[in-house]
């Protein structure tokens, strides 16, 4: 009788437990399983195990309870940890953290417009069914390798095979397996068996269905935080896998399943296009731009601008109260940091969305790369301006060369968000549709603007001479417009200049209101992606934020036939046009750090810049 009641007494414990946990299980999970692209994975991914440390399978999932026919006896984190210790033995990763997570598909929240092709009822019981397609799909947004996805897939697909190929393996199943294989298509026909055989991890997906069944002894009397400081021992394991993908060619970053028909529109008549995080890079990649954006400073090959800003917010201005900082950094795709430079900015996922966009034959190259940073206490914005990139070329001696501009279609400015943008730390703003006029010299300073209008001539107006490309008889329009045709200060507009482009000859006269050009700002999350052309007006405000950085990396592309091509100077062999413009700024902008421009960034920064010695 006292073990009866010894018995009662525990199972109330239990269930005050878990009802405890319910609570704030469900809040923590949703949080988790909706990840945060500016926060690292791996303690996402571990908070969302943690919050079901002691659920057990035979009473709630975060949200749902679990009928009769699902249970099991034992808890999410002690099936995890125990599949992954049988895996261990293999002494393959990949395979370690597929069986340590191969049952998250349970524990995740339903994510509206992802898993829509996977879900065919609202039968939750149905739901958790397919919890290998859901978690495999949940891993690969996270960033795993595509291989750790396919494996977490595949201890499902095992299991309807060994229903298929041994006779009793159907009838030593579990109740829930019972139950799932149902709605997971059954056991396997003859063809269907044949082409699990051929797959390379066909023993290993069959290994980790007999280490999945090995896995569901009841629990120890491990405490909930014993087995999360367990599930925390595999931090370093999975970062490791996290890292070993980066910036890989993936299925579902395919430029042809990206870019839409919608997409080219938007772009031709408004001028930008913006991809969200979730359609171009994982929750990993996305985080890892951080890291590299604050390595790439010390990169021997960057070009670094300078800035003062407040050294906090909460004090005004003065020269006792300031510090200097990195307003940018240019040429930083040789940096290795989590691969960014060679994978992502030199590499083929942003060249083949930009080429699918605008529909170039050649393919793409990249023509500049930098980071714009904007640290809290004031950091400069930049004022309203054109790009107006121009051509490049090299001359029979090898001197890296430049001059005219290139087209609107021509160019993609890719402008990555390293932080979460908005009007508080200086978002991006820009015109759109106002693409279409071309070059229209805006944000080229006038003569009532003598301090700028020095500047400007500084940085191009003494090597107006030498930029003439001989190619096609054209010079640095920028510089011309600058140096030579001002605009007065008693004109309300400025005068619309087109690029004399090899088949485009020189617009008219038509008049341009600056004051009334309109700007849309542009809100952006960590990792979002904003594509536009060659002639979008924007700007953007300094950071007057009190805490939030706002970072921005940008890489700009061209089609390799963009440039003059004498077939034995330009971008021959795997030379990128970055090559040449930066040789070309080292020349002239750059040279002396920027010395000439007083260390700015350039003409249109509006920050405090200064030059370091």
């Amino acid at each position: 009788e006292r073990e009866r009641e010894r018995e009662s007494e525990r199972e109330r414990e239990k269930r005050a437990r878990l009802r405890t946990l319910r609570r704030w299980t469900s809040r923590i999970a949703m949080a988790a399983s909706h990840h945060r692209a500016d926060v690292d994975v791996v303690p996402q991914l571990q908070a969302l195990y943690a919050a079901n440390a002691r659920l057990f399978y035979d009473t709630a999932a975060p949200s749902t309870s679990r009928p009769p026919e699902m249970r099991e006896q034992v808890s999410f984190i002690g099936h995890a940890l125990q599949a992954a210790r049988h895996a261990r033995a293999s002494g393959d990763r990949e395979a370690e953290v597929a069986s340590l997570l191969h049952d998250v598909g349970w524990i995740i929240e339903h994510r509206p417009g992802h898993d829509a092709d996977v879900l065919t009822s609202h039968d939750k019981r149905v739901q958790l069914a397919k919890h290998d397609t859901l978690g495999a799909n949940y891993l690969r947004d996270l960033g795993f390798p595509e291989r750790v996805a396919k494996l977490v897939e595949g201890h499902v697909r095992a299991k309807r095979y060994l229903c298929y190929k041994e006779a009793d393996y159907e009838a030593k199943l579990s109740a829930a397996s019972t139950f799932t294989l149902q709605h997971q298509g059954g056991r396997m026909t003859a063809e269907e068996a044949q082409a699990f055989e051929a797959d390379p991890d066909f023993q290993l997906q069959c290994d980790m269905r007999r280490w999945d069944e090995a896995a569901k002894e009841a629990d120890d009397d491990a405490t909930a935080e014993q087995l999360v400081a367990r599930m925390a021992a595999f931090s370093d394991t999975l970062a490791a896998c996290l890292d070993s993908a980066l910036f890989e060619p993936r299925p579902q970053f395919d430029a042809k399943k990206i870019v839409t028909a919608e997409m080219r529109r938007q772009l031709k008549e408004d001028g930008y296009v913006v991809l969200k995080r979730a359609q171009w890079l994982t929750a990993h990649e996305a985080h890892a731009l951080a890291a590299f954006a604050e390595d790439a400073k010390t990169d021997a090959h960057a070009f670094l601008s300078m800035e003062v800003v407040r050294a906090s917010a909460d004090v005004d201005a003065d020269v006792a109260a300031t510090r200097t900082v990195c307003a940018r950094a240019e040429n930083v795709r040789h940096c290795p940091t989590k691969r960014v430079g060679p994978r992502l900015l030199a590499g083929d996922r942003l060249k083949s969305i930009c080429k699918e966009l605008r529909q170039w034959k050649a393919d793409a190259t990249i023509f500049k790369d930098k980071i714009n940073y904007k640290y809290p206490g004031g950091s400069g914005g930049y004022f309203a301006h054109q790009d107006a990139y121009f051509k490049l070329w090299r001359t029979e001696d090898g001197k890296a060369m430049a001059g005219g501009m290139l087209g609107e279609e021509d160019v993609c400015v890719c402008m990555m968000a390293v932080d979460a943008a908005d009007e508080a730390n200086g978002c991006p703003e820009i015109a759109p549709g106002l693409h279409k006029l071309g070059w229209a010299g805006i944000g080229l300073p006038s003569e009532d603007q003598g301090a700028r209008k020095q500047v400007f001539e500084s940085e191009y107006g003494t090597v107006v001479e030498e930029l003439q490309n001989p190619h096609t008889k054209q010079t640095l329009s920028m510089a011309i417009v600058a140096a030579k045709h001002a605009c007065a200060p008693d004109r309300a507009g400025l005068k619309r200049k087109e690029p004399a482009g090899d088949a485009q000859e020189q617009a008219g006269d038509a008049v341009l209101d600056p004051s009334a050009i309109k700007y849309k700002p542009l809100r952006m999350g960590t990792g979002d992606v904003l594509i536009y052309g060659n002639f979008m007006p924007h700007r953007s405000a300094p950071n007057t934020h009190e805490s939030r950085p706002r970072r921005a990396l940008f890489a700009i592309y061209a089609p390799r036939d963009a440039f003059p091509s004498p077939e034995d100077s330009v971008l021959k062999g795997e030379e990128e046009a970055a090559d040449i413009y930066y040789e070309w700024e080292a020349q002239y902008r750059r040279k002396d750090n920027g010395k000439g421009i007083g260390g700015k960034p350039n003409i249109y920064f509006d920050g405090v810049a200064t030059v370091v010695e």
